[in-house]
Order: structure tokens, then sequence, then C-alpha cells
């Protein structure tokens, strides 16, 4: 009997941190949204975001390496998820304010086309 307890007690933790992981993984996201969703709405800004977050994620890969990890297949898996899971409609919102900033991308593209 105590080892099913234990056993119970060691599936609860293990849901727990996951749990804390999501949150903490969620609460990351939010923040580095706002930053790369902060970029001018401008041709020039989508290259800021693009410059910004390759270079967060080669610091993180030399990072995870130093710990002899090698994130190199997880991130490209993790990546291949979340593309599934948004084109199936998940996290609809957080997509919204990044076609939105494209959709302005694109509007001042235009404006500054038709400007000169």
């Amino acid at each position: 009997m105590r080892k099913r307890k234990n056993k119970k007690r060691l599936k609860l933790n293990n849901n727990l941190q996951t749990m804390r992981n999501v949150l903490e993984g969620d609460r990351i996201y939010h923040l580095m949204a706002q930053a790369m969703l902060s970029a001018d709405t401008s041709v020039g800004g989508t290259v800021a975001m693009n410059y910004a977050l390759g270079k967060l994620i080669a610091i993180y890969k030399q990072a995870m390496k130093g710990l002899g990890i090698d994130v190199e297949a997880y991130i490209s898996d993790m990546t291949d998820w979340w593309s599934r899971k948004i084109s199936e409609g998940a996290d609809a919102e957080d997509k919204a304010q990044f076609d939105e900033f494209m959709t302005s991308v694109e509007t001042q593209t235009l404006i500054d086309t038709i400007s000169k």
C-alpha cells in the first residue's frame, strides 16, 4: 500500500512541476512576444525581429550546449508541434497579434511605396 501512495505522490509532483514549467513558458513567451511586437511596423522592424530572435536562439543553443544539452532537435520538434496547433486554431489571440503586426507592415510598405 505504501508503494502505491508514493507512486501517486510522485506522479502528482511530476504533474505539478510540468504545470509550473508550462506556466513559466507562457510567462516568458508573452514577454518575448511583447518585445517582438514593439518593433517598428516596417520591413525594417521585421528585420530587427529576425535579428533579435536569431541572436537569442544562437546564444540559447550555446548556453545549453555548455550544459551538455543539444536543443537543436527539440527546438525543431517544438516549432513543428506549435505550427500544427496554431494551424488547428490554438492560441488564435496570440497569432492575431502577429497577423495584425504584419498587416500594419504591409500597409506601411504600401504607403511608403505610394509616397515615393
